[in-house]
């Protein structure tokens, strides 16, 4: 998004100078610093819980019992790819980004917990 957003300024700046393209600049360096500071997602599973979170000192994760989780469902479609965690009633119980995980770590999820894992 940052290149496309700059790639648009550098065509503004050639066209018309600076002025008309220094807030394409301005927000195109805004979206690499976004990149550098953007979350790194992790999940913590313990005997009782699981945790959803990034790392930062944000309080926004997600707690949810260990007991709810009956499947995880990696979904694969091209461009929303999304890993589904389903109670046993088959409602979403959590829905994440399929791609951060990788089909490795939510196999190896599947079996620590000891539910299925659908692809």
């Amino acid at each position: 998004m940052a290149g496309a957003i700059l790639s648009n300024a550098y065509q503004n700046y050639l066209q018309g100078g600076l002025g008309n393209s220094w807030f394409s600049w301005a927000l195109g360096l805004f979206a690499i610093g976004l990149a550098f500071l953007s979350p790194t997602g992790y999940i913590r599973v313990d005997d009782s819980t699981i945790l959803f979170g990034p790392n930062l000192p944000l309080p926004v994760r997600r707690t949810f019992d260990r007991r709810e989780v009956a499947l995880i469902r990696a979904t694969s479609a091209p461009m929303s790819s999304r890993t589904l965690f389903l109670r046993s009633d088959g409602s979403t119980l959590w829905s994440t980004p399929g791609v951060v995980w990788g089909e490795a770590g939510l196999r190896s999820l599947a079996d620590y917990l000891g539910i299925p894992y659908d692809r």
